[in-house]
């Protein structure tokens, strides 16, 4: 329970944080990004998470599968 109020905190800081430093037109010499520019960076973002997952499970899965077979056994405390 004590956790979860923590991280209910500690989120509602962060998002604060984040709506206020967006509200703001510069910090220092650099601009800060609008919701927008947020926006399109956190789909920039997913797109490369989503793609690196695709080729992790691309080869993790044959490889995972390729180490159960008898004949390649040894190869499975390298792989893992």
């Amino acid at each position: 329970m004590r956790r979860l109020v923590i991280f209910v905190i500690m989120s509602a800081i962060l998002i604060g944080v984040t709506a206020w430093i967006t509200g703001l037109e510069k910090i220092g010499v650099f601009d800060v990004f609008t919701w927008g520019d947020l926006a399109h960076e956190s789909l920039n973002h997913l797109r490369m998470v989503f793609i690196s997952v695709l080729i992790a499970t691309g080869i993790g899965v044959p490889l995972g599968v390729l180490v159960t077979r008898p004949g390649f056994r040894k190869m499975a405390a390298p792989v893992i």
